[in-house]
């Protein structure tokens, strides 16, 4: 079971990886996977109608598909994700799709914005500039 309430929110190409792990996601919860090729007000609308949005790489491998991350974080929803590369921590700044109980979601996404604040590109043009 998840703590998050459904429904959650996947967007991005559709690969045989993807839609497998979904489709197990699906079997606890409800996903809505927003069609290909949707994206500005559209997506937005979608993501804003969800409780959190879930990450699902493309591949095996822990990287950060960034716009995804943003996404989430810019509509104030939680992350769902497979294993994330550095600086995310599991169960911290994400909650891990294999572990969804272990995490508490407020908690979650206050600790993502922390670490939001700390790599702001403005901060960035005023140390180089």
């Amino acid at each position: 079971m998840f703590r998050v309430m459904p429904p959650l929110v996947f967007f991005g190409s559709i690969s045989e990886r993807r839609e497998r792990i979904l489709r197990d996601i699906s079997a606890f919860t409800k996903v809505e996977v927003v069609p290909p090729g949707t994206y500005g007000d559209s997506l937005a609308r979608k993501i804003a109608s969800a409780s959190a949005v879930i990450n699902i790489h493309r591949e095996d491998g822990a990287y950060a598909e960034v716009p995804r991350l943003l996404s989430a974080y810019r509509a104030g929803k939680v992350l769902i994700s497979e294993p994330l590369a550095e600086p995310f921590i599991a169960g911290k700044h994400y909650i891990p799709y294999d572990d969804p109980e272990g995490s508490d979601p407020r908690e979650v996404f206050g600790n993502l914005s922390r670490l939001a604040k700390e790599y702001r590109f403005s901060d960035l043009l005023r140390t180089v500039f």
